[in-house]
């Protein structure tokens, strides 16, 4: 089972591309429907838990909370990611993250010019992390550490530039993701500067591999083919029909993917429509399991 938890909607930042607009405010997830979540794991291989937000290190007892009771979960400890923006995690929570063997994923778009657009004053802090997890924790750091870039039409000609500064010191997961809100900016001549960068990042990253050999930006790497789908799901693009993923807002209101967390994002009317019609209900409710169980009827219905 893969959970993701939104520990709050509230942020510290206000990135003019969010895609939970201006509702950066809210209520914090409760114990009990983080422990209520938590129940959901059924101790396979597969087993993964995602804390985000909002900004999850607001909360930072409730995050180590959430993770002290996944990583001791019986029979077997589930993979855990915490999805930060950076700003607000010190070196406490790095030693914590590290000793734990959590994932930190770092929002993070590279040079100062790119990363303006999630918050002045951002880049340095936000480097100045990267720089404290590779110095105090390398082997943790080398194998847990990642940097997710939004590429954007404004980013573009610093994209390279960013990937090689990010090499540069030492990342070697790097997750470059296109924008999902609208971009007015892009143009069929944005598309030729993107693949002259590309071309560049993929030099860059063949000389500094992750670990595993591989080139460190995820883009340049084979896919691995799709694991088989479950029943009445056929053609799904993506996990919401699925009974194996849940997605939960800080009310306990759930979903089978974050995409259709209606609660934490201005979505447009289809995907508001499909969400509803998707909706599992609060994680509370005794009816939960069984929903949960349905959800593969009432997509293929969908």
């Amino acid at each position: 089972m893969k959970l993701h938890l939104a520990l709050s909607g509230r942020c510290n930042l206000g990135c003019a591309y969010c895609v939970q607009g201006e509702r950066r405010v809210g209520p914090r997830m409760s114990a009990a429907v983080a422990r209520a979540v938590l129940e959901l794991l059924d101790g396979s291989p597969d087993d993964a838990v995602t804390l985000s937000g909002g900004e999850p290190f607001l909360l930072p007892s409730l995050v180590r909370r959430v993770l002290t009771w996944a990583r001791q979960r019986a029979p077997g400890p589930a993979e855990c990611t915490v999805l930060t923006n950076g700003t607000r995690v010190d070196a406490a929570d790095l030693a914590f993250l590290a000793a734990r063997d959590v994932e930190l994923q770092v929002s993070f778009d590279g040079v100062a010019s790119a990363q303006a657009w999630r918050g002045p004053r951002t880049h340095e802090t936000v480097v100045r992390l990267l720089g404290q997890a590779l110095d105090h924790h390398p082997r943790w750091a080398e194998r847990r550490l990642s940097v997710a870039m939004i590429v954007q039409a404004a980013t573009v000609p610093t994209l390279a530039r960013s990937v090689e500064n990010l090499l540069g010191l030492g990342v070697r997961e790097i997750l470059l993701r296109p924008l999902l809100t609208h971009d007015p900016g892009w143009t069929p001549s944005t598309g030729e500067r993107l693949e002259e960068q590309v071309a560049r990042i993929a030099a860059a990253a063949w000389r500094h591999p992750g670990l595993d050999g591989r080139p460190a930006a995820d883009v340049l790497r084979a896919r691995a083919p799709a694991p088989p789908r479950a029943a009445g799901t056929e053609g799904a693009l993506c996990s919401a029909p699925s009974t194996q993923s849940v997605a939960v807002d800080p009310d306990g209101r759930a979903w089978g993917c974050p995409s259709f967390m209606s609660s934490l994002q201005q979505l447009p009317p289809l995907a508001r429509t499909t969400a509803g019609h998707l909706e599992l209900g609060n994680v509370l409710d005794p009816e939960f399991s069984r929903r949960l169980a349905d959800l593969p009827r009432r997509a293929a219905r969908l």
